[in-house]
């Protein structure tokens, strides 16, 4: 890597990235994407169940609360990262 060949040779380094600090995966990628994929998996499987054993109304997504619920660990990565 470049900026380890530099700071070895006694140069100061910054690394500067557009993307928010944290990290793909907790950010936009695999902890919020396997919390939405859940959500639309337990619907699913609600309906499939019909009939034969499950009962009550018709599920549904509570959006705001399950992105509310997403970003109560997606939110705190980039200060415990910092």
């Amino acid at each position: 890597m470049t900026a380890a060949r530099c700071r070895s040779a006694g140069w100061s380094v910054a690394v500067v990235d557009h993307l928010p600090f944290g990290g793909t995966c907790q950010l936009r990628g695999c902890d919020p994407k396997k919390v939405l994929v859940g959500a639309a998996d337990a619907i699913d499987h609600s309906r499939r169940m019909r009939g034969k054993g499950i009962g009550g109304g018709e599920p549904i997504i509570a959006w705001d609360e399950l992105i509310q619920f997403k970003r109560t660990f997606t939110d705190p990565v980039p200060a415990m990262k910092e």
